[in-house]
């Protein structure tokens, strides 16, 4: 096992998809702690921070088996943007099913026949109206390349993805959200 820890991760994660357990073992606990890391800023709760660093492991082990060697990000990239993905999703998850109350969950299929034509003509021009409001809002606060990176977040890319997309690095798509989620912010909070 020694062997294994002078190879570098990309080694290590070529050998790891071949079913190699022990370069997988190195690699996992090589990651362990970016896991760690990345779910405690997340989290200060011992318990809720556990469970945030095994989905993150989870993340992990997706970024082994699906990395392109050869590809634009190393494999710490990679992984360490698979890894916060993971945890990501699961407290939105978590958050999203948290607040809703369960008599107000409606079933999308339930939906789905239901037409714009059971809506009333006020319905549909505060809804119409709504749309053309946010729309504008992020029109006018955001600058063309925010917008882009907003509105690929907003259709559900991760930052791995919006980065490809965008030509630019996993820390500048995040730089971008950021600015854009404080300016949104920012303008909404004006308003009200």
């Amino acid at each position: 096992m020694e062997n294994y820890f002078q190879l570098n991760d990309e080694q290590l994660t070529v050998l790891a998809v071949e079913r190699d357990d022990e370069a997988l073992a190195v690699l996992t606990e090589r990651y362990m702690n970016v896991a760690k890391y990345i779910a405690s800023s997340f989290s200060s709760d011992s318990e809720e921070l556990s469970d945030l660093v095994q989905e993150g492991m989870i993340g992990f082990l997706g970024a082994v088996y699906s990395y392109k060697k050869g590809g634009e990000a190393t494999f710490n990239t990679y992984a360490s943007c698979c890894i916060r993905n993971r945890i990501i999703t699961v407290i939105r998850s978590a958050n999203t099913k948290r607040h809703i109350p369960e008599d107000m969950i409606v079933s999308l299929d339930s939906q789905r026949n239901r037409g714009a034509q059971e809506l009333s003509p006020e319905e549909n021009l505060l809804s119409d109206k709504n749309a053309e409001y946010i729309t504008a809002v992020i029109n006018s606060e955001l600058t063309d390349r925010e917008r882009e990176i907003f509105m690929l977040y907003l259709a559900g890319a991760s930052y791995c993805d919006i980065a490809k997309k965008s030509g630019i690095t996993v820390k500048s798509v995040d730089s971008a959200l950021q600015r854009s989620r404080k300016k949104l912010k920012k303008r909404l909070q004006n308003e009200v």
